[in-house]
């Protein structure tokens, strides 16, 4: 980030961005906070950046969350190897998928019998094998 403090109601002596003396308008006008275009433009695509990076964590976290709500850490496990090889965005909508997946069983109850049933099989072939 930046390498100096602003402060508002002093004008900075150095750039924020690089640190090199800034020379202030003498009559008017606001105060530079960066030496030239050049390092106000690194400044704003810095800020951006961290921006960025703070959103994919928060959002990370907020997945995280619902995360803890599945009751099966196989399907935890995955999602986090998702979020490893192909980031967050794909984790999220695996997320959202899965969990429309499920209030789809819990409210249709045609739906949530033929699970029920499935899965009644499925242990008894696991039984047998």
């Amino acid at each position: 980030m930046s390498t100096y403090q602003y402060q508002p109601f002093k004008p900075p002596l150095f750039c924020l961005s690089c640190g090199d003396p800034i020379r202030q308008p003498r009559r008017g006008g606001r105060y530079r906070l960066y030496c030239t275009g050049k390092c106000r433009k690194a400044a704003n695509r810095s800020t951006r950046k961290f921006e960025h990076a703070q959103a994919k964590d928060n959002l990370l976290r907020s997945l995280r969350k619902q995360w803890k709500q599945l009751d099966s850490p196989t399907t935890v496990y995955t999602l986090e190897q998702i979020v490893r090889i192909y980031g967050v965005e794909p984790a999220a909508l695996a997320t959202q998928a899965i969990i429309q997946e499920l209030e789809a069983r819990v409210k249709n109850p045609i739906i949530q019998a033929q699970f029920a049933r499935e899965i009644r099989n499925q242990m008894e072939v696991d039984e047998h094998s």
